[in-house]
């Protein structure tokens, strides 16, 4: 696989994470169809198909407070069909464009609702091989299920910009230098939130609280890790970390972290001697960057580096 290399302008973390998305042209997908599955709990998990009559698919896994149609999911969307593949993307509880059934929603180890969504592509009967990409909170939530059931059937799983290490990423994120990431998540938390008034209200929990949340301590603490069962987002952290999940995976597994990604932390980038994983570190890329020139167009980076990981070999 061929290393990363960027110009001296974006050979730094935040600029490679912000430029595509004030620079790089969108891309359109007209998914074919969407599906909505349920899961043991009664809640919805949609997912949006591309049907290039293909006997392999591609499932996606999106990132935090992202969705089908956000632009970097549309640009891989894009350069996974080159390869003529049927191409699906879950989106995660409540990231459909519609609010989901029941309080608790996603978080960044939903290893259920992975489970649950392979569960039903197996059993369409439409596939031979079913490979997975994760983005970010995809990411870890793909790591972590395929290092809890290894004998999940899945061919090859890729991470790309993954937090593996949850609670020293969370921190990273509350540091001043990442404010601006850090509203854009709050915003989006809250909005949320105000349609889920009701839930709140049942708890005893006063929204005026939840809307001065700062960080991902705050929001954890009041809403992921008690909606999910867990004493604390301290314990919320600690159990869904895939960083303590890679050396039990049996999968193809690629990793692609960029060592100046502004939201990982020094403990996503383990030295990792399962042979069934293969990391790349390249030293620059940001947050879903990779961008090597200037108005790059075509597909960046690590959109080849997954199409060679899945279909080269």
């Amino acid at each position: 696989m061929q290393s990363f290399s960027t110009t001296l302008f974006l050979k730094n973390g935040h600029i490679q994470t912000i430029y595509p998305f004030i620079f790089r042209k969108k891309k359109t997908i007209s998914y074919t169809q969407r599906i909505r599955i349920y899961t043991p709990d009664n809640d919805f998990l949609d997912i949006d198909f591309v049907d290039s009559q293909s006997d392999s698919l591609v499932l996606v896994l999106h990132g935090l407070e992202s969705h089908s149609y956000a632009m970097n999911i549309m640009h891989l969307v894009h350069a996974l069909k080159a390869n003529k593949t049927d191409i699906a993307v879950l989106n995660f509880r409540g990231c459909s464009g519609e609010t989901n059934n029941v309080y608790k929603a996603y978080h960044s180890g939903i290893s259920d609702d992975l489970i649950t969504t392979i569960d039903y592509l197996i059993s369409t009967q439409k596939w031979k091989s079913i490979y997975v990409i994760g983005y970010s909170l995809g990411g870890n939530v793909l790591l972590k299920t395929i290092g809890l059931y290894p004998s999940i059937q899945i061919k090859k799983a890729i991470a790309v910009s993954v937090p593996m290490h949850l609670e020293s990423c969370a921190h990273l994120l509350a540091k001043p230098s990442r404010k601006p990431y850090m509203k854009r998540f709050i915003y989006s938390f809250i909005k949320k939130m105000a349609l889920k008034k009701t839930y709140l209200d049942e708890r005893g929990i006063d929204f005026t609280v939840i809307k001065r949340v700062k960080n991902f301590t705050g929001i954890d603490s009041l809403y992921t890790a008690p909606s999910h069962g867990y004493k604390s987002a301290e314990e919320y952290w600690e159990h869904n970390s895939a960083l303590y999940c890679l050396d039990s995976i049996i999968i193809p597994t690629l990793i692609i972290n960029a060592k100046d990604d502004p939201f990982l932390s020094e403990l996503c980038y383990p030295s990792i001697s399962n042979k069934h994983i293969s990391t790349l570190y390249p030293k620059h890329g940001g947050h879903l960057g990779f961008v090597e020139t200037y108005l790059q167009n075509g597909t960046y980076w690590h959109e080849q580096m997954i199409s060679s990981f899945l279909f080269d070999s």
